[in-house]
C-alpha cells in the first residue's frame, strides 16, 4: 500500500433526507494546517540562521505538533530577518526556501517537507491532473461494519494519573438502543 496522504478531519456535515445519510467530511493537511496557525502576535526572527534552520524555527512556531523534514542548506538569511506581519505565513515560508532553490509542501505521511522538487515518478493511484495540480476531492466509502453503539468515559482530573477509562458497547439484540451494525 501506498499512503496517498495524511488529513485532519474537520466536523463532518451531515445530511439526512429522510431516504438518505450523507456524510461529508473535508481534512486538511500540514500545509493548511500550518498556514491556520500563523504567527498570532508573536515576531519571529530567523535572522543569520540557515535556510534549514530557519524554516525548522518556523514550522516549530506554525505547527509545533506535526513532524517535519527539512534538508540543510549552506544559504543564510541576512542578519536581520524577522517575520509576522505577513497576512499568510506560508508566503514566508515559501519565500525563505526558494532562496536555497527548495520546495515546501506536505508529504504523504503528514510531514512538513522543505526539499529539492522531487523527481517525477509514475504512482499506481494519481489523484492529480498536471504536474503540480493539488487534489480537490476525495471520497471514502464507509463499511457499516465498523460502527458500533458505544460510549467511551475517560477522567479528565490531573490528580488521576493514568486517567481511568471505561467503554461499554450494547451487544445485546433485545435492548432499545441495539443498533447493530447500522448504528451511531
Amino acid at each position: 500500500e501506498v499512503p496517498l496522504g495524511t488529513y485532519w478531519l474537520e466536523d463532518p456535515d451531515i445530511d439526512d433526507d429522510g431516504t438518505v445519510v450523507r456524510i461529508a467530511v473535508s481534512g486538511r493537511d500540514a500545509v493548511a494546517t500550518a498556514r491556520r496557525g500563523g504567527y498570532g502576535a508573536q515576531t519571529v526572527s530567523v535572522g543569520g540562521a540557515t535556510v534549514g534552520a530557519a524554516l525548522t524555527h518556523i514550522f516549530e512556531v506554525l505547527a509545533p505538533t506535526i513532524a517535519q523534514r527539512v534538508d540543510t542548506s549552506g544559504v543564510t538569511l541576512p542578519s536581520t530577518y524577522e517575520l509576522g506581519a505577513s497576512e499568510d505565513p506560508w508566503d514566508d515560508v515559501v519565500d525563505i526556501a526558494s532562496t536555497a532553490g527548495l520546495v515546501v509542501r506536505a508529504d504523504r505521511d503528514g510531514a512538513l517537507m522543505a526539499a529539492p522538487a522531487p523527481t517525477p515518478s509514475t504512482v499506481r493511484a494519481d489523484l492529480q491532473e498536471g504536474a503540480s495540480c493539488a487534489v480537490v476531492k476525495l471520497t471514502r466509502g464507509i463499511k457499516t461494519s465498523s460502527i458500533v453503539n458505544r460510549v467511551v468515559a475517560v477522567s479528565t482530573s490531573p490528580e488521576v494519573n493514568p486517567p481511568l477509562v471505561g467503554i461499554v458497547e450494547d451487544t445485546d439484540e433485545a435492548s432499545p438502543t441495539w443498533v447493530g451494525r447500522y448504528g451511531p
